[in-house]
C-alpha cells in the first residue's frame, strides 16, 4: 500500500502433538510489515475486482492508505475476511489478522515411521544426529578391567609355603608335629 507498507501471507510451520499422536497442519498468516512494495499489480486487481479503471482503483487505494495514516487512537478500519487495522499507544500502524478456524485444517493423525536399516536423522538434547550413530552409541561394551584374582592367590600361597618352611626348619620343631626340645629333669 502506498506511503503505509504491506501485507504479506506467511506460511506457518506444522506442529507435533506428541501426547496425541497428531499433527497440526501449517497455518499461514497475515503479517503487515511497513516496507512498501510497488502497488502496480494490487491496483490492477482492484480495478479488476472492481471493474473499474487504472486510475480509479489507484485513487480509491489512495484513499484508504490516506484513512491508515490519519486514523486516530482508538478507531480501527476492518479489512473484510483479513483482519483489522487500528494504532498502537506508540502512534504506530498495526495489523491483526483473523485467525483460520482450526476446523479448516485439523490435525490429523501421525505414526511415527521408523525404518531400522536405513539412517535419518534425530535431534539428541541439541545436537543433530542419525539413529545409526545413537544405536552404535548404545550397543558399545563397556570395557572393563579383567579381575586379576589370581596373582593374590598366588603371592598368599607363596608367603603360606615360605611360613610353613620356615617353621618346619627350626631346630625347635624337627619332630613331626610336636615340640622337640630336650627336657632335663631336676631330681
Amino acid at each position: 500500500m502506498p506511503s503505509v507498507g504491506a501485507l504479506h501471507i506467511v506460511e506457518g510451520n506444522a506442529t507435533s502433538i506428541f501426547g496425541e499422536v497428531k499433527i497440526a497442519a501449517p497455518m499461514p498468516a497475515i503479517q503487515f510489515s511497513t516496507t512498501e512494495i510497488p502497488a502496480a499489480h494490487f491496483i490492477k486487481y482492484i480495478a479488476l475486482q472492481k471493474n473499474i479503471s487504472l486510475d480509479a482503483a489507484a485513487s480509491k487505494l489512495n484513499d484508504f492508505c490516506k484513512s491508515l495514516q490519519l486514523m486516530e487512537a482508538d478507531k480501527e478500519i476492518v479489512l473484510a475476511d483479513a483482519g483489522k487495522f487500528f494504532t498502537a499507544a506508540d502512534g504506530k500502524l498495526q495489523f491483526a489478522p483473523i485467525g483460520i478456524p482450526v476446523s479448516f485444517l485439523p490435525p490429523v493423525k501421525a505414526q511415527r515411521i521408523i525404518h531400522p536399516n536405513h539412517s535419518h536423522a534425530i535431534l539428541v538434547g541439541d545436537t543433530q544426529t542419525t539413529n545409526t550413530e545413537m544405536s552404535g552409541y548404545f550397543n558399545e561394551e563397556e570395557i572393563l578391567p579383567k579381575k586379576r584374582w589370581w596373582p593374590w592367590a598366588l603371592l598368599l600361597l607363596v608367603v603360606a609355603a615360605l611360613l610353613i618352611i620356615i617353621y618346619y626348619n627350626d631346630k625347635k620343631h624337627n619332630a613331626a608335629y610336636g615340640n622337640a626340645q630336650s627336657y632335663t629333669s631336676s631330681a
